[in-house]
């Protein structure tokens, strides 16, 4: 074979394998491009989820608000809760107004919500009459009335049909937005390494030419989708300042564009949640201490100046106003805790110090209750912060005399060594949990049953606070139960300290 023959062999060999990679290139860009073709209409849709949870934030953020002005308004008289009370009336009908006006889609649940704030503000405008002519009783007696509770009932459901419409909910955040985004890129990245993987079988058996085509083709898919990774990673640890270059093909740049718009969406929804935390565990925690001052010394009275009956409810209000202090200082060490700013002050200490001085705080509650408390600890050490273990078995502790039966209630607290760490059980002989609540429990704002069939009170924070501070320690915590009538079991791990440890922290 002479050199001509030779060179038009190998060239027709040359552009037949460069056919066959072409061909099989051409089909790897056309399944991305399949792919890339519903990702505008995919960001569209979670653009429309974010807008919803916003605008639904908003109106149950008014709502409570004028809930809680009027009822404080009824109860302490004080002029400031009605001025409130008027501001945001105004608000809320603003803001219910501009939705049926730039929402035609929707009109038909805002004017749901509409219908029912109207009816819910002539109410309370009929409360804030009455305490301003004195009639405190009949104030308060509209605000507990079947009417007034079922427009409650219309408003939340109004409420939970315009989110269920937009398929989210309120308990929804900023992180698991960034999980939905993940999710809906993953696939996007199986596609970009099945094509990196078409090209490097190709680079094998291809010439110079073939090799530096390859790569370039496979740099413009892969670096964008590298970048967008590492973009990814930062969202879900909390850092929304992040922003992408569009690059790439066009299809590539146009998702980055809807990227970096819904991180801007997201970057907002999450200043106003935190700022929606702080605004009510400050308006909540401000009057509470005055609150909870004159209660005390309305109780501390001796003469026949009340009734016992007026008592009584004095008590039951205490009670509600010491549930909501723990909530609100729930609320605010949950938000410490997923920004990263608790700071545990470690010492060695003994895990029957804790568990001893998380069950003080109860013994009131377990004597007047007649609740068996067992007790079987081994002698340990813990390198952890005191004060904050004290939280997480004192709010366990509260739990289990809460599911406690009403009579033989029984609580039994354990320890056993589970390899380099210590395991307490703190099990009830209550009620139990189904099977499916024990990984939900400890999820923040999960509550087992709805609010028709609960029988306990709580706000679905305390567990979430207990987990997230035990994990910072290094430890566990979970949840066990053998069904309805068995009780529950709650098991916390936490690292043992070790000798060595121990020898140089006491000297």
């Amino acid at each position: 074979m002479n050199l001509k023959t030779k060179i038009i062999a190998g060239f027709f060999i040359l552009t037949a394998v460069a056919a066959v990679i072409g061909a099989v290139s051409l089909y790897q860009f056309s399944v991305l491009s399949a792919s890339f073709a519903g990702l505008p209409e995919h960001m569209d849709k979670m653009s429309d989820e974010i807008i919803a949870l916003g605008h639904a934030s908003k109106i149950l953020y008014y709502d409570e608000v004028l809930t809680q002005s009027v009822r404080n308004y009824a109860f302490t008289g004080d002029v400031a809760w009605k001025n409130r009370y008027v501001e945001f009336e105004s608000l809320l009908n603003n803001t219910l107004e501009s939705r049926l006006i730039s929402d035609p889609m929707d009109e038909v649940y805002f004017s749901k919500i509409a219908n029912s704030n109207k009816h819910l503000i002539r109410m309370e405008k009929e409360v804030i009459a009455l305490v301003d002519n004195g009639e405190l009783k009949q104030a308060i007696s509209v605000l507990e009335n079947e009417e007034y509770i079922s427009h409650k009932k219309e408003y939340a459901q109004a409420l939970a049909e315009y989110s269920n419409a937009h398929d989210v909910n309120l308990g929804m955040t900023s992180d698991s937005l960034s999980e939905k985004t993940t999710g809906s890129l993953q696939q996007l990245r199986s596609f970009s390494a099945e094509g990196a993987i078409v090209f490097q079988i190709s680079l094998a058996i291809l010439v110079l030419l073939s090799i530096v085509l390859g790569y370039v083709l496979a740099s413009s898919i892969a670096l964008p989708f590298t970048k967008l990774q590492k973009k990814i990673k930062q969202i879900a640890k909390g850092n929304f300042d992040v922003m992408l270059k569009p690059e790439g093909p066009d299809e590539i740049r146009d998702m980055i564009i809807e990227f970096n718009n819904m991180i801007q969406e997201l970057k907002k929804l999450d200043h106003a949640k935190r700022n929606v935390t702080s605004i009510l565990s400050h308006e909540l925690r401000t009057p509470l201490m005055p609150i909870m001052g004159n209660l005390e010394i309305l109780l501390m009275d001796k003469s026949d100046n009340l009734t016992s009956e007026q008592k009584i409810r004095i008590e039951k209000t205490k009670e509600r106003c010491l549930f909501m202090k723990k909530m609100i200082s729930d609320i605010v060490d949950l938000n410490d805790i997923n920004e990263d700013r608790i700071v545990l002050q470690k010492q060695v200490i003994s895990l029957e110090d804790i568990i001893q001085n998380s069950l003080d705080a109860h013994r009131a509650e377990i004597t007047r209750k007649n609740i068996d408390v067992q007790i079987k600890l081994p002698q340990i050490k813990i390198d952890g912060d005191m004060p904050r273990l004290i939280q997480v078995f004192s709010n366990l502790i509260a739990n289990a005399i809460d599911f406690c039966p009403k009579t033989n209630g029984l609580i039994s607290i354990s320890g056993l060594f589970a390899k380099s760490n210590v395991r307490v059980t703190i099990r009830d002989n209550g009620r139990g949990l189904e099977q499916s609540d024990l990984a939900k429990i400890f999820e923040m704002y999960y509550q087992v049953g709805d609010a028709h069939t609960r029988d306990h009170n709580g706000a679905g924070i305390g567990l979430a606070v207990c987990k997230g501070i035990v994990e910072m320690h290094g430890g566990s915590i979970w949840a066990e139960s053998f069904g309805i009538g068995y009780g529950t079991a709650i098991h916390v791990e936490l690292p043992i300290i070790s000798k060595q440890k121990t020898l140089k922290m006491r000297y």
